[in-house]
């Protein structure tokens, strides 16, 4: 079987501001085996304002094609964080 995995990783902010805080992510593996391949990507996104955190991510499966796709949003209170 062959394996393959990259990652990349952004963060960035704006100053002093910490409503500016983003982060992000990106993951692709791939899997193969004689006639036989698939891979997925996932994607997430992290941002947030005064009262909460967002996170808006991303995931994709293929053989040859796209078989599956899923996209998740999720708001989390801060808590005074």
């Amino acid at each position: 079987m062959t394996l393959g995995t990259s990652t990349y990783e952004w963060y960035s902010n704006q100053n002093d501001d910490f409503q500016s805080v983003e982060g992000r992510t990106v993951w692709k593996q791939h899997f193969k085996r004689e006639n036989w391949q698939t891979s997925t990507i996932t994607s997430t996104r992290l941002t947030c304002d005064e009262d909460n955190f967002y996170v808006h991510a991303e995931l994709d499966a293929y053989q040859e094609n796209r078989v599956f796709s899923k996209n998740f949003d999720y708001t989390i209170p801060r808590k005074l964080v």
